[in-house]
C-alpha cells in the first residue's frame, strides 16, 4: 500500500495554511492529525480516497494528547477511519489523504516515515532487538529439548528396574572353584604321564 505523492508545488506547500501527516496507515485503519495554522480553532475536514474513490470523508477533531503535551494548540487536529473492506495483503493500493479547511484550501497529507526518517542508529537498534529476539528463542527451545530428554530419561529408569544386587560369594562356590581346579590338575598329570 502506498500514499499517494503527487509532485508537490513548491510555492503552495511554503505557504500552505494547512499542516499535518498521516502517522497510522494499515491495511484496516488510517489516522494522522491536521491544523489549519491561520485559525487554530478552524475545523478542518479530511478526505480519504483509494484509487481515486473517496471510503471516507472525516473531521480533523479527536484529541491528540502528544500534540497537547508539546502545546500544539488545542491538541483537537486529529482524525482517523476505518478502510472497509481492509487492503488486501501483497495487494498495490494507492491510498491519498487530503485536508480541506472551510474555505477551500487543500491541502495533500503525507506520512509521519517521510517527515521522520529513522536514523542510522535507530536501523541498528532495532536490528539489534531482532537478534535478541531470535537468541531468546533459540534459548528457549534449547531449554525445552533438555527438559523432554530429562522427562525421557526419567520414563526410562521406571521402565527398567535396578539389576538385583550380587548376591555374596559363599562356601557353595569356593568348593566349585576347588574341585575345577582339582580336575584340571589331574587332567595335566593324566597328560603328562601320557607321553
Amino acid at each position: 500500500m502506498t500514499l499517494a505523492d503527487p509532485v508537490p508545488d513548491k510555492a503552495k506547500e511554503a505557504v500552505s495554511p494547512l499542516y499535518g501527516v498521516v502517522d497510522v496507515l494499515r491495511r484496516d485503519r488510517i489516522a494522522g492529525w491536521v491544523i489549519d495554522r491561520r485559525d487554530p480553532g478552524a475545523s478542518v475536514t479530511v478526505e480519504i480516497r483509494r484509487e481515486g474513490q473517496r471510503i471516507a470523508s472525516v473531521p480533523a477533531n479527536r484529541r491528540r494528547r502528544d500534540l497537547e503535551a508539546n502545546r500544539f494548540g488545542s491538541g483537537l487536529y486529529g482524525f482517523g477511519a476505518a478502510i472497509d473492506p481492509p487492503l488486501m495483503e501483497g495487494m498495490e493500493f494507492t491510498v491519498s489523504v487530503r485536508a480541506m479547511a472551510a474555505d477551500g484550501t487543500e491541502a495533500i497529507l503525507q506520512p509521519l516515515s517521510r517527515v521522520l526518517e529513522p536514523s542510522g542508529e535507530q536501523r541498528a537498534l532495532a536490528r539489534l532487538l531482532e537478534e535478541v529476539a531470535a537468541c531468546r528463542a533459540l534459548l528457549e527451545a534449547q531449554q525445552s529439548l533438555a527438559e523432554r530428554v530429562e522427562r525421557a530419561q526419567l520414563r526410562m529408569e521406571t521402565l527398567w528396574p535396578e539389576p538385583d544386587p550380587v548376591p555374596p560369594t559363599g562356601w557353595g562356590l569356593r568348593l566349585l572353584s576347588l574341585a575345577a581346579l582339582a580336575l584340571a590338575l589331574l587332567s595335566l598329570t593324566l597328560s603328562v604321564m601320557s607321553l
